[in-house]
């Protein structure tokens, strides 16, 4: 990478971005990471990280799914995306085995509470940036299950986006509401409502939310 910078081992830093609309942990996590001798930040407490900037040049995000969004899950794959081939680290404050899956399954490559300590960020970091992946130990075995189950053909033939589609209507979103948070047509919605009635051989919204909880798109509390 152009502007690499070295420790004083002579081994390459991990160029490392932080971005929460959490002010208390963006500037906990960048005065945290900043005593590691093999992370380099390159954004500081003068400078926060616009969401602009989240495609920018760097190893690694560690990032909190942002404030008010309308699914976090979506919010954080929209990130994902966008920094990509760099990694992601989420630290999610209402993490469940089910959202830890779906995290993984839209691209982060390590999921952690909120209240995980140093030590545990630190090790992911480092984790997901020298072998590409970091499952803490809690979520081992429900990962390691998820992956050796194979998914069903019905789930198979939808494409990401009727996925998500299916995940907004199942936690009670309106057809507008999905649009807006989608960036598409109101009648695109209704069009991906139909196909993931007509692939899934469904009948009706309760239906498709039956479905994701099954699929654990969502979880019912």
């Amino acid at each position: 990478m152009q502007g690499s910078v070295f420790n004083r081992n002579g081994k390459r830093k991990i160029s490392l971005a932080v971005w929460s609309e959490y002010p208390l942990v963006s500037r906990g996590l960048r005065a945290a990471l900043a005593l590691e001798d093999d992370i380099e930040l390159v954004n500081d407490a003068d400078r926060e990280l616009k969401r602009r900037e989240l495609g920018a040049a760097y190893d690694l995000l560690v990032m909190t799914p942002p404030l008010h969004a309308l699914d976090a899950v979506l919010a954080v794959q929209n990130v994902v995306e966008r920094i990509a081939p760099a990694g992601s680290v989420v630290l999610t404050p209402d993490l469940s085995e089910e959202l830890a899956l779906q995290l993984f399954r839209i691209g982060a490559r390590g999921v952690l509470p909120l209240s995980a300590g140093t030590t545990e960020v630190v090790t992911a970091v480092r984790r997901v940036a020298h072998s590409g992946l970091y499952v803490m130990p809690a979520l081992q075995e429900c990962f390691a299950a998820d992956h050796a189950r194979p998914p069903a053909a019905a789930a198979r033939a939808l494409s990401l986006r009727e996925t998500q589609v299916l995940r907004l209507i199942a936690l009670g979103h309106t057809h507008p509401e999905i649009a807006e948070a989608l960036s598409i047509a109101v009648k695109t919605v209704d069009t991906h409502r139909a196909n993931l009635l007509r692939k899934l051989k469904l009948r009706n919204n309760a239906d498709l939310t039956r479905h994701a909880v099954r699929a654990r798109l969502i979880r019912l509390d």
